[in-house]
Order: structure tokens, then sequence, then C-alpha cells
């Protein structure tokens, strides 16, 4: 539904736009029980902003449900939200970034159309030494990965497994960007010898 339909829709139904803005209203009262971060306002501010920055990355067909996620991921962590790391809007445009690029991840890796394969299809095209192969690959992976000290493996698992940048990664750490990086140059140092 694009937001024509949604606008016609509210405009002939004065009814349903005012249950729609009350439930709208409560739910951003509760979130804000938690915390001090005035979400309302945030969302009035910065709506448009969120949708275009999602628009931008994932195009415009899904920029309003990645946008949602987007809203949902800021509302679990509004109580990180700090005025000293940055103004509400670049926060929530990190946020939207960071949805839209996981979308996009996650879009990547979903076959494109599952009813066109069969199973004797995939299996008749898989090769078993290769796929073994890979196998034993991951495991050896996994287990150096494991082999590191604790905060190498997770500046490492932060920023190339789950695509944090050094700002995002630092600050789930609980250490400066520089800190993390020679964590995970150390630990990526430490996993080239491992593995070669």
């Amino acid at each position: 539904m694009d937001t024509t339909t949604i606008d016609a829709l509210l405009a002939n139904d004065p009814d349903f736009a005012a249950v729609c803005d009350a439930r709208r209203d409560a739910a951003i009262a509760h979130m804000e029980a938690a915390t001090g971060l005035d979400v309302a306002a945030a969302y009035r501010l910065h709506a448009r902003t969120v949708v275009a920055t999602c628009a931008g990355i994932v195009g415009r067909r899904d920029a309003q449900d990645v946008a949602q996620v987007a809203w949902l991921k800021a509302h679990r962590a509004r109580a990180s939200y700090s005025p000293a790391m940055g103004s509400v809007a670049t926060w929530l445009r990190s946020i939207a970034r960071n949805v839209s690029l996981d979308h996009l991840r996650a879009a990547r890796r979903r076959p494109e159309d599952l009813d066109d394969r069969s199973d004797a299809h995939v299996s008749d095209s898989l090769d078993v030494a290769a796929a073994i192969d890979t196998a034993r690959r991951v495991a050896t992976a996994r287990a150096a990965l494991a082999s590191l000290p604790d905060a190498q493996r997770e500046a490492v698992t932060s920023l190339y497994l789950d695509g944090h940048d050094h700002h995002e990664a630092a600050a789930l750490a609980g250490c400066e960007p520089g800190a993390l990086r020679v964590r995970a140059h150390r630990g990526v140092a430490a996993l080239r010898s491992v593995l070669a």
C-alpha cells in the first residue's frame, strides 16, 4: 500500500485517522516511559529522514518496511542514546542505514525462486567433495576464531561478521575506536597465522 492510498484512506475516514493517531500516541508514550528520549518528537521531526535514508539504500519499494524495522530498533535501543554521541537525527540515520544494509544482506542470502528448484536438481548438482572441503574449512575457521582472546574475537566478529563500523563496534565493546582497531588487527593477524 503506497502513501497516496494511505492518505486517501485517512482523508475519507477521519475516525479511522483519529484511532490511528491515538494508538500511535499511546505507543509512543509507552516507549518514552523507560527513557528521557522524546520518541514522539523524534518521530515527528525525523520520520521522513529515516524513510529517505532507507529508500536511498534499499529503494522506494522496500523503504517503508525497512523504516518500520529501523524505528523498532531505535525504540529498543533508546536507552543507549546519548546526546554526547551526536544528534538524534544522526543516531536515527545510522540505525536506518544499518537496518537497510542488513535487509540487503538478507536479500542476497535468500534463494531467488524456491519453486523452480527441486531437491533432486539441487542434490544432483552438488559436488560432494567440495561440500566436505567447505565444511572442513568452516570448522577450522570457527575453531581459529574461538581460540582468539575474548577482546580480539569480539572485535573481529563485530567488524567483519556483524558488519558494524569501527565506532559502533567500539561503543558495543565499551572502548575507543582506536583500541578496537588494534584488537581487530591483532585478531586478524592471529587468524592468518593459524589458517595459513
